[in-house]
Parts: C-alpha cells; structure tokens; sequence
C-alpha cells in the first residue's frame, strides 16, 4: 500500500515536471501534496492567465489530466464559435479551449460550491468563459449533490430531490441544453463537453429535441457509477459518424459533415 502511494507520487512528479520543467514542477509537487489547506498558483505556457488548485485536493488530477495527458486534445478541424463545458469541475477544459479556440463562447456548467468557488478564480480574467453554477440535467429542476467518496472533487453526482446518500449541495438548480440555448440565444453547439459522473443517462435519455444542433460532442461515460451510460449516449448520437476514444473513457463524436455555429 505504501510503496504503491510512493510510486503513484513519483509518477505525478516526472508528469507535473514534464509540463513545468523540472524545479517548476518540483515546487508545485511539494506545496501541493506537503503543505493543507493552501492555494498555490501555477503558470503554464501558451496559457495566459495562472492556474490555482487547492493543495491536498484532487484537482491534480484534474490539471494532470488535461494539461499533461491532453486528454481533451483533438484536430477537429474547425472552428468552434461555441463550447459547452458541463461537469467544468475548477475550469481546467474550459481554460484548455479558450487557449486552443480564443475566439469561441464558453459556458461552463459546475454544480458543487467549493468546485465553482475556484472555477470562478480560475476564469475571471477570461472575457470569453461565462461560468454558470448549475447541472445539467434532462430537465429544468433543483437537484442534491452527494459525495461518493472515490477520488475527492471530481466525483461529486446529482440526485433528485430525496436522497439522502453524503448530501453536500441542496437545492442545487439543474437545466437543459435546450434551456442553455434558449437563454444564451444559441442556434448552435460546436462542441458540448460532458463530464457529470452519470448524469449523461438522464441528459441524452432524452435528447431528441437537441441533438441536431451538436456538431461535436467530448464525453467522459460512468458506467462504473451508473449503469445505462454508454446506452443512452450512443442511442442518441447515432446520427454522428465519426468517433475517436482517448484515455480516462472520453470519447469524441463528431458530426459530418460538420456544420459551423454563427454567432
């Protein structure tokens, strides 16, 4: 168990450092996994604004996987005017876009109180990432947040109203694509990003009147947490054509021929 945690720590060093550079990534290592409760700042190139993550937390493993592993990265040949990010936990992917596409909307969905808290700090000086405390959901309602207890900040599920399983959030409010669109007046969805630990079930369980005006969509499927993921998300997209699989279960759906959104 121990030499297990020791090597685990040693391989997020070599990766943190891979990004950083080695004494960079060195420091970054020993604050974040050494020092509680602290907010440590972290500059990376080509992104133009710092990165804050909360040591002894698992937003590491959110930084890791889209900065390091790239999990998010893919030549899709286009120019996005619109992204969704749902499930945007501290705003890694969101920030992940704004650098890769600086021209595109970003309106990014996250739910818990603490998660958003540093969101909303991760994002403030990006005029283009609109930052949005709410799930999305098969429909316009108020959800419970509950903690599974599996790998810390980036696990937190939405319930209906009645659980009682860890609650962390109350009322929190949930909404819908369609209401997304509606609100922003959007035409259009290039590319909607979701990563909401098994709430994809209810989200494409019933998305017939959305899923036309998607070009792309980047998912992360919990099957492992809810059952009927993986269904209900490729019932949905039969229409799209095109798929590519990466690390961490994201898949990429993307249809052809693609349509570009107008704004």
């Amino acid at each position: 168990m121990l030499f297990e945690k020791i090597k685990r720590r040693i391989v997020s060093l070599y990766q943190i450092s891979r990004l950083l550079g080695f004494w960079l990534g060195l420091i970054v290592f020993l604050k974040y996994f050494f020092v509680k409760n602290k907010l440590i700042e972290v500059h990376i190139y080509g992104i133009k604004f710092p990165i804050y993550l909360r040591t002894k937390t698992s937003d590491i493993f959110a930084f890791k996987e889209v900065f390091v592993n790239k999990c998010y990265e893919q030549q899709l040949g286009l120019e996005p005017k619109v992204i969704i990010d749902a499930g945007a936990n501290i705003g890694m992917t969101s920030i992940f876009y704004a650098a890769q596409y600086p021209n595109a909307k970003i309106i990014a969905l996250e739910c818990e109180s603490s998660n958003f808290a540093i969101l909303k700090k991760n994002v403030a000086l990006y005029q283009n990432i609109m930052p949005l405390k709410k799930a999305l959901w098969n429909k316009n309602t108020y959800l419970n947040i509950f903690d599974p207890h599996t790998y810390g900040n980036v696990t937190f599920q939405t319930r209906e109203i009645g659980s009682t399983e860890s609650i962390v959030d109350t009322q929190v409010e949930s909404i819908t694509v369609n209401e997304i669109m509606r609100q922003h007046n959007l035409e259009y969805v290039d590319i909607l990003k979701v990563d909401i630990e098994g709430a994809e079930m209810e989200v494409f369980s019933v998305a017939n009147t959305w899923i036309g005006n998607i070009g792309v969509i980047v998912i992360e499927l919990h099957d492992r947490f809810k059952p009927g993921c993986s269904e209900a998300f490729y019932n949905a997209t039969k229409q799209f054509e095109f798929e590519v699989r990466k690390e961490q279960n994201v898949v990429f759906k993307i249809r052809t021929p693609y349509k570009a959104s107008v704004l």
